[in-house]
C-alpha cells in the first residue's frame, strides 16, 4: 500500500474526530505522544501478537497494524470523554495540531514498512526533516493547553457573605 494514502486516511480521520468531538489538544497531545512510546517498547510484541492471532490484512503489514492500534488507541479513549472546546476555531485549530503531531509521529513507522514512491517520498521526507520541530511544536501546545485548562478562581465581590 502506498504511504501516502495510508497516511492521509488516517491523518483525515483523526481531523474530523478530534473536529467532531472537540476535544483539547492537551490531553490528546499527551496521549499521542504516550502511543508513540507503546509504539518503540511494544511494536514488535503486538506484532508477533497479530500474526500468532491470525489478524492479518493482506495490504498492511502486521508492524503498520500494530503502531496504528498502540499509537492511536490512547487517543480514542479520550475521544470518549474529556475536556473539550466549544467555538469553533478552537476546534478547527485543535484538530490542525493534534493531525500534525500524529503525522509527525507515525511517518517514520509507516516509511519502515510500506514503499515510499513518488510523491509520497517527498512528503515523507519533508515530514522526516521537520519532525523533531513539529512534535516539540505539538507538545508544548499541549503542555501550554493542559495549563489553561485549569482556570485561576476570582475573589466573590465585597459584602456580606451569605450563610
Amino acid at each position: 500500500m502506498n504511504v501516502a494514502a495510508l497516511l492521509l486516511a488516517i491523518l483525515v480521520v483523526i481531523f474530523v474526530a478530534v473536529l467532531m468531538t472537540g476535544r483539547r489538544v492537551g490531553p490528546l497531545a499527551l496521549a499521542a505522544a504516550a502511543g508513540y512510546v507503546f509504539v518503540e517498547l511494544w511494536m514488535e510484541a503486538v506484532r508477533v501478537i497479530l500474526g500468532g492471532v491470525g489478524i492479518n490484512l493482506p495490504w498492511l503489514p502486521d508492524g503498520v497494524v500494530a503502531a496504528l492500534i498502540l499509537l492511536l488507541a490512547p487517543m480514542g479513549l479520550l475521544m470518549i470523554g474529556g475536556p473539550a472546546y466549544h467555538k469553533k476555531h478552537e476546534k478547527l485549530v485543535a484538530a490542525a495540531v493534534v493531525t500534525v503531531l500524529v503525522a509527525a509521529l507515525l511517518v517514520s513507522v509507516l516509511a519502515k514498512y510500506l514503499t515510499v514512491d513518488g510523491t509520497a517520498q517527498t512528503v515523507v521526507q519533508q515530514l522526516t526533516a521537520w519532525r523533531q520541530y513539529i512534535i516539540t511544536v505539538g507538545l508544548g501546545m499541549g503542555l501550554a493547553d493542559l495549563f489553561l485548562l485549569h482556570t485561576v478562581k476570582t475573589k466573590s465581590k465585597p459584602g456580606p457573605k451569605k450563610h
